[in-house]
């Protein structure tokens, strides 16, 4: 019942049948872990930690706890260090956690850390056909101006999604900062082909012709 009205938007009827699960079955987890993720959507993130904190009394090892903590202290408090160490906590107990991969790549490429690089990798192991991993690894490269490695990311992108615009308009902007202006209008051009209402292809390759 609570999943239903969660996928129809009636929230608030989502919560009341889950705070009823927990309170007809103590020791039930699955129910005050979909309640945790509620409050946090709704950006309840007092309630979601309270939430989460039960579930981890009744399983110390609940990989999803600590993942939904960190993320609830990453946006609550804004603090990435204290986020990235529950969500490494998630990973290590469960080390293919996919959510929890990804997460912990996304906050160490935004600190433009190294690290965010082998987060990816291991995703890839488990996601080979994801192009949103390989596109990733392209923006940490891009940040951080390693020209080569960014390109090799995002043409891998492009290889398994041949309508991924963004990876294509990057590997344009690429080619614009290394003056290789014939490239960089071939990749703007394939990035309106692969998305025609994209007025950024539009002025970058109007800007190589000029």
């Amino acid at each position: 019942l609570g999943d239903a009205h969660y996928v129809s938007n009636e929230t608030r009827i989502s919560r009341d049948a889950w705070m009823r699960c927990a309170k007809l079955f103590p020791k039930e987890v699955e129910c005050r872990l979909k309640l945790a993720e509620l409050y946090q959507v709704v950006m309840e993130y007092e309630k979601s930690i309270q939430v989460v904190d039960e579930v981890l009394k009744l399983d110390p090892n609940n990989a999803t706890a600590y993942y939904i903590k960190g993320v609830n202290i990453r946006d609550q408090k804004l603090d990435t260090n204290m986020a990235l160490a529950y969500i490494q906590k998630a990973i290590d107990l469960d080390p293919k956690y996919e959510e929890a991969l990804d997460m912990a790549g996304v906050l160490h490429s935004a600190m433009n850390s190294p690290l965010a690089v082998s987060y990816f990798e291991r995703l890839a192991e488990l996601r080979p056909n994801d192009f949103n991993v390989y596109y990733k690894v392209g923006m940490y490269h891009l940040n951080t101006r390693n020209w080569n490695s960014a390109i090799e990311a995002f043409t891998q992108a492009t290889q398994l999604n041949p309508k991924d615009a963004e990876s294509y308009y990057n590997l344009g902007f690429i080619h614009l900062e290394l003056q290789m202006y014939r490239e960089a209008r071939q990749y703007f051009t394939q990035s309106i082909e692969a998305r025609a209402v994209n007025y950024r292809a539009h002025y970058a390759r109007a800007f190589v012709i000029e």
